[in-house]
């Protein structure tokens, strides 16, 4: 399994995988358009918030199979929270995931974060399992992201935390 990371080069795969991936709209839309605006050379300057963001596109050999990310806040440097995360159907229940979320939290260590954490929408139990399985306890709600006073992100009245300790 080998890690490339996102570009405006390869843009057009991670799309491909979106689609694959995520069955709701609204999560493939939202994946979209962070990826593509990711891609994108001013990306720091538009959003100011972010302190560290990576999207690597997930390979088995020369095949795409999933998408992974870290990000982190400037208000809490310490923290990565999982970016956009999927495999694709045919690929699941195989190990990938794991693996994949496992180099993504190594990554995140080694970068010096202390926590890791993930969100998720409460009716998704596969994802819930699968966090779960993967050392991964559920949190306490986040409180909206905001930054200079201003509102950056609304998380969904849905969602459920989970975080992981990296020590």
């Amino acid at each position: 399994m080998r890690f490339e990371n996102m570009s405006s080069a390869n843009i057009n795969i991670a799309v491909k995988l979106v689609n694959k991936c995520f069955i709701s709209k609204v999560d493939r839309n939202t994946a979209i358009f962070w990826y593509k605006e990711f891609a994108t050379p001013d990306f720091k300057k538009r959003w100011p918030h972010l302190h560290y963001l990576t999207y690597q596109i997930v390979y088995d050999r020369n095949r795409a199979i999933g998408l992974t990310g870290i990000y982190s806040h400037k208000f809490k440097k310490e923290r990565a929270w999982l970016g956009w995360f999927g495999v694709i159907p045919e690929e699941r229940r195989k190990g990938f995931g794991s693996s994949a979320l496992r180099k993504t939290v190594d990554a995140a260590r080694n970068r010096g974060y202390r926590e890791f954490k993930i969100w998720t929408d409460a009716g998704d139990k596969s994802a819930i399992n699968f966090y779960k399985r993967n050392g991964f306890r559920k949190s306490r709600r986040e409180k909206n992201v905001v930054y200079n006073e201003k509102l950056i992100f609304r998380y969904p009245k849905n969602a459920v935390f989970y975080s992981k300790i990296l020590g």
